[in-house]
This record gives structure tokens, sequence and C-alpha cells, in this order.
């Protein structure tokens, strides 16, 4: 981390360089990808939902180990 310099009077800025910013791009990366996951998961399961197919146990477990 760096003190960036600012035009005036305006107060430092701190500014990252180096290897940390690819480690904090692929963490937010990783966090979107993460959100999509669950969501694309979470409509999996209310497609079964309505097409029937979690109107058994059994197919609950079939489905459920499949989204999980």
């Amino acid at each position: 981390m760096v003190i960036g310099k600012t035009p005036g009077h305006q107060p430092a800025s701190l500014e990252i360089h180096g290897r940390i910013v690819t480690i904090m791009a692929a963490m937010e990366v990783s966090t979107l990808l993460e959100k999509q996951l669950i969501t694309l998961q979470r409509h999996h399961y209310l497609d079964a939902k309505e097409a029937g197919l979690l109107d058994t146990e059994a197919k609950k477990k079939i489905v459920s180990r499949a989204v999980v």
C-alpha cells in the first residue's frame, strides 16, 4: 500500500500496488461467481419443483444432492 499524492490540499489517498491488487481482484471475481452459482442452484431447484420432480422423498434427495 502506498500513500498517493493528491492535488491541492485534499487528504492523501491510499493506493494499492503489486500482487495485492491481483489477489483482491481474484477475491472479488470469486465472490461474484459464488453468487451466480447460488442463484443458478436456486433456479434449478425451483424449476425441478415446478416440474413435479420433488413430489416424493426419493426424488427430493436426488435433486437436493445435485443442487448442493
